[in-house]
């Protein structure tokens, strides 16, 4: 509606001018026949003529200046209200691309947690299943039962350590995800519809 009338404006301002010039260039012209002192005289042809020539210029300049208050009183202001109306959607929109990057930086969080999280554990595992056969093999011919004590006490410990780094990163990564649902429906539930409504209720202003 703003550019239709914007553009109707232009055309009867375009038309507006034609008229005024063409009217302007016969009043300019004279009438050959025609005594400077009839010039005056109302009951002529040529008074009637330049009188609707005079008041065609009129009518002309009254359409110019209407097209004129249209663009200074509606147009100019039209164009303030659309620029802020498109910097209040460029906040919205910068806001909602951050809310978005936050929310992607936890599913990257989460991803790591998890890939340590599968790695502690399956070191984990890899040095239990390495304990129990050490627990289930015998003494061997080459060294004596001291040193297989030894051994199975590092790898005792070695298994503790792991295990005890394996339930930390579980609890971790358990932490993260706990999270990251949270900052999931936050972002759908909340940050979302927030910055849609805000987006509909701009552009319906």
């Amino acid at each position: 509606m703003r550019v239709f009338s914007q553009k109707k404006a232009a055309v009867e301002k375009e038309y507006a001018q034609a008229l005024q010039k063409l009217a302007s260039q016969y009043l300019k012209r004279d009438w050959p026949g025609v005594k400077a002192e009839e010039k005056g005289d109302h009951r002529n042809m040529y008074a009637v003529w330049k009188s609707f020539l005079e008041g065609t210029m009129q009518v002309a300049q009254s359409r110019i200046n209407i097209c004129e208050n249209y663009k200074n009183q509606i147009c100019e202001p039209a164009k303030t209200v659309k620029m802020l109306k498109e910097q209040q959607l460029r906040k919205c929109m910068d806001q909602l691309t951050r809310i978005q990057a936050e929310l992607q930086e936890t599913v990257k969080d989460l991803a790591k947690s998890k890939k340590k999280y599968l790695e502690m554990e399956q070191m984990a595992h890899a040095v239990r299943e390495k304990s129990d056969l050490e627990a289930k093999s015998k003494l061997s011919l080459f060294q004596s039962k001291i040193g297989l004590q030894k051994a199975s006490v590092k790898l005792k410990a070695r298994r503790s350590e792991c295990n005890s780094k394996a339930i930390h990163a579980r609890n971790d990564y358990l932490l993260t995800l706990a999270a990251a649902n949270a900052h999931q429906d936050r972002y759908y539930q909340t940050d979302l519809v927030n910055t849609m409504k805000v987006r509909t209720y701009i552009l319906e202003e």
